[in-house]
């Protein structure tokens, strides 16, 4: 064998190598939608900021606690803008298959992480808020409106923390097909 047939069949080779599979359309679809999602998500952590500061000026609550409901928020705001940073960076569309799999499984167990951390800051904040309120006011009308309140607002945050969840997991799956 000479060098030229070597060449040559290396380059046949080469031609005919099966080109790594990319993401599609609906990949793509979904990374907007995860975008967008990111986006809405981040823009209400921060506007939040401003009304609880606000309302707490008005319920005697201690200062201590005010700015640890604002730091649970920075925290979480701080989180989706790194997941956001992390996404526009990673050029998901772009990517092959196996690192764009590799990429939302990665992205997703961040998420996990964030939510664990973010109840486990919340819960024990929103209890010593209702028995500070309880504390401070006459009635039990204020104290079943805070109750209610937080067990609204972590159902609320529950259900879209689990369809930001879902989100990911339609990506992994559409990845995985």
């Amino acid at each position: 064998m000479d060098v030229e047939s070597l060449k040559s069949a290396w380059k046949d080779q080469k031609i005919n190598a099966p080109e790594p599979k990319r993401p599609g359309k609906r990949i793509r679809a979904l990374h907007e939608r995860l975008r967008l999602r990111l986006y809405v998500l981040l823009t209400l952590n921060i506007g939040v900021i401003p009304l609880i500061g606000y309302s707490m000026m008005y319920l005697e609550v201690p200062l201590w606690l005010t700015i640890l409901f604002i730091v649970i928020l920075l925290f979480e705001s701080a989180m989706k803008l790194l997941e956001l940073v992390r996404l526009n960076q990673s050029h998901l569309p772009t990517m092959t298959t196996a690192d764009a799999l590799r990429f939302t499984i990665a992205m997703r167990h961040r998420a996990m992480i964030n939510t664990a951390i973010g109840f486990g800051l919340t819960i024990p904040a929103l209890i010593l808020f209702l028995v500070i309120i309880s504390d401070h006011s006459d009635g039990s009308a204020l104290v079943c409106g805070g109750i209610t309140g937080a067990v609204i607002g972590i159902i609320v945050g529950y259900r879209i923390i689990a369809n930001h969840l879902k989100l990911l997991d339609k990506l992994r799956r559409s990845l995985e097909d």
